[in-house]
């Protein structure tokens, strides 16, 4: 019996191939797209919006201001060196409310290549210390940095592009404190992605502290002090003690300090996040609800037009429930088929876009996410979720048109048609 409904099924849908193409091909973009756009979901909400809230909480900066008039900043960076102490970094942690502080080399330094020089940012800290930078890229290839090597791992791009390979040695010529050049040779020992935030991470080399003060020529040099507090609510008394630490000591200095808080828009950002997740979560929610009426649609277009083969079966005998079981096996089958097909497309664009990502050429918008490229997350229900709402949609709108279709008399069915 089970073997003679699924030859009528088969032979049902051979018969009526042209009419059934239609159906196919909409149940196939239907799944493709909800299953895509749910990797782009999830690529906003992990690569973006969360580390939105990640960076905008509870972190002061500290750098050194450049007057224009009074120096000549070679690599056009916005701030000079600061000469802090241990002992000034030490009094700065025992401040209330401070609980880490981090000090970070940003510095500018150009490599020699063989057949270019490439300009770039060197960024020197402990990884394992700083956790929250470490969420916001992933090491791909490579190994943490010694803390006393000439080591460096470079971003993927350039890697590319300039055909940089681990176990290559690049010549660093950078300025000192002095203002005079130094050039060091850094092994490579690492390849990152930088699939999330900021462009920041796209631009520039790690390297170990003690390798960029080498570079330098100054052990006491930072460029900024990452400063880490308990709570937003401490950030102004934090904020004096810390002001009034770093003026004591570049009181002789011809350099002055500006100290900002990243902080400031951590409300923004929340509101932000919220607003952009909140968002794509509509937009997906309303594609989703286009194609699944447009699935019910096309499924009831579909029975409908065989109202004539289901009454002629219902005026030669055949059981009701085995006519709806017949019918809704055939729809079923089809969105199956379909559906999956179209969740292995998705799968197959995903995965090229991940690892090649999607060029984000507006300026604006670059600016807002913070990022050249946009990169999807990997998200297993929303492969599966789309497959199932195909089932459902099908399933459900098959049974209930077939069975109003079984009730109506051979003569009823021939005269709509």
């Amino acid at each position: 019996m089970i073997n003679a409904i699924w030859s009528m099924v088969f032979k049902s849908l051979r018969r009526n191939a042209s009419r059934n193409a239609l159906q196919a091909s909409l149940i196939f973009f239907s799944a493709f797209a909800m299953a895509y756009f749910a990797q782009f979901l999830a690529g906003v909400t992990r690569n973006y919006t969360d580390n939105l809230v990640h960076l905008a909480s509870g972190d002061m900066f500290i750098a050194s201001a450049i007057a224009p008039e009074d120096a000549e900043n070679l690599f056009e960076r916005e701030y000079e060196f600061l000469n802090i102490p241990q002992d000034v970094i030490e009094r700065i942690q025992a401040l209330p409310f401070v609980t880490e502080v981090h000090p970070r080399i940003d510095h500018q330094v150009r490599v020699s290549l063989p057949e270019d020089t490439l300009v770039s940012g060197l960024s020197a800290f402990d990884p394992t210390l700083e956790p929250k930078l470490v969420r916001n890229f992933s090491f791909n290839e490579g190994r943490m940095i010694n803390n006393d090597a000439y080591e460096v791992i470079v971003p993927s791009d350039l890697a590319r592009r300039y055909q940089i390979s681990v176990g290559n040695s690049l010549p660093m010529l950078a300025r000192t404190s002095t203002k005079k050049m130094n050039l060091v040779n850094f092994e490579v020992v690492g390849i990152f992605e930088t699939n999330s935030l900021s462009a920041w991470f796209n631009n520039y080399m790690y390297t170990s502290v003690s390798a960029a003060r080498s570079l330098i020529n100054d052990p006491t040099i930072v460029t900024r002090l990452n400063i880490h507090i308990q709570d937003a609510d401490n950030k102004d008394e934090a904020l004096d003690g810390v002001s009034a630490i770093i003026n004591e000591n570049l009181a002789s200095a011809s350099v002055p300090a500006a100290l900002t808080w990243w902080e400031d828009g951590a409300e923004f950002f929340t509101s932000l996040v919220f607003g952009i997740e909140a968002g794509f979560f509509i937009i997906v929610g309303v594609i989703c609800t286009i194609l699944a009426c447009s699935m019910g649609l096309a499924t009831i277009i579909g029975v409908i037009e065989r109202t004539k083969e289901i009454a002629t079966l219902g005026a030669l005998g055949a059981p009701p429930a085995k006519i709806r079981k017949i019918f809704i096996m055939e729809s079923v089958l089809l969105s199956d088929l379909s559906s999956l097909l179209g969740v292995g497309v998705a799968a197959i664009a995903f995965m090229i876009t991940l690892k090649y990502g999607i060029p984000i050429t507006n300026p604006e918008l670059q600016g807002f996410l913070g990022a050249s490229k946009f990169y999807p997350a990997f998200d297993i229900a929303g492969f599966i979720v789309p497959f199932l709402i195909c089932k459902l949609v099908t399933a459900n709108v098959s049974f209930l048109v077939a069975t109003k279709a079984c009730k109506r008399p051979i003569t009823e069915a021939l005269a709509d048609r």
